[in-house]
Formats: structure tokens, sequence, C-alpha cells
């Protein structure tokens, strides 16, 4: 596991730590920590996937990895997952050879980033309404699953197209 993968386990052992350190009133800044911590794990676990299958995972190679790190942009990738998610690729996506239909480990790993992101702008901008523990918790355990999901499915031919499409968004798209 390279250190971008270790950074993502490391925030959802801080998400799962923040969601479990109150049992019985939780703050809601841990309430919301946990689950802004969960989104970014993630985040971190795809973009390191990604970026290892862009540029390779040879230890010579991580500083060129993490600046590509830099690259992804987090309005593309919710697309791209939305697009996984519903298995709606764009016509002009479909043709490639790696646009089969994705297993429901890929449309999971999907779904539960597009949610985590929404829930994440919520926990961070919107401070009227507030996070209880079970929703949290919940989010916490989604993420969990998702990277015990995407494990399995990680070499998929689909899971590759995802990651690339992770990177690229829609400036694939014909002109």
């Amino acid at each position: 596991m390279n250190a971008q993968g270790r950074f993502a386990r490391q925030l959802l052992q801080q998400a799962d730590a923040l969601v479990r350190q109150d049992p019985k009133r939780p703050s809601q800044a841990s309430l919301r920590r946990a689950v802004s911590a969960a989104y970014y794990a993630l985040f971190h676990l795809l973009v390191g996937e990604s970026s290892t299958r862009v540029i390779g995972s040879a230890a010579e190679n991580s500083a060129l990895r993490h600046t590509l790190s830099r690259a992804y942009n987090h309005g593309d990738m919710v697309k791209v997952a939305k697009w996984m998610q519903s298995n709606s690729l764009p016509d002009y996506l479909r043709a490639l050879p790696n646009a089969t239909r994705p297993p429901p480990d890929l449309l999971m790993v999907a779904g539960t980033f597009v949610q985590l992101q929404e829930q994440r702008h919520l926990a961070d901008y919107s401070l009227g309404q507030p996070f209880l523990k079970a929703d949290a918790t919940l989010l916490v355990q989604q993420a969990e699953d998702a990277f015990v999901r995407w494990a399995a499915i990680r070499e998929d031919k689909a899971a590759g197209l995802f990651l690339l499409l992770l990177l690229v968004g829609d400036r694939m798209k014909p002109r």
C-alpha cells in the first residue's frame, strides 16, 4: 500500500474514532469531522488508486503520483461517480473497451462516494442542521464497506475505467 492508501486508512480510522469518542453525547464537531474524514478517506483511496494506475507503483515515482493527485477535482469525481452509480456513461464513453457493465461492488463504491460528498458538504457548511450519532456512524460504516468492496473489484476492467474517468472527468468528450 502506498502513502496515499495509508493516509486514506488513517482517515477512516479517525472517522471511526470520532463517532465512538463519546458514546453518550458526542459533540457536533466530532460527528461532523467524522463524516468529513469518512469522505476524505474514500476520496484519497480512489485518488491514490487512480494515480497509481496512471503513473505506476514504483517508489521512485511517488513524487510524481503526489503531484498528479493534486489534479483531481471533487466536482468531476462526483459527476463520474454518478455516471457509474446509475450505469449511465455518456454515449461517447460507452464505446471504450473497458466500458463494461460495472460490477455491483463498483456501483456501491460510486454511490457511497456521491453520498459521502453530499453529507460532507452538509457537515462542513450547514451548521443549522444537527448531525445525529446514528447517521454519522452509518456513513462511517458505509465508507468502511466501500474500502472492502473496492479491494474486491479494484482490478476489474470497469474499475480501471472508473479510475481513469475520476481524473479526466468529461474532458474526453469529442469536440
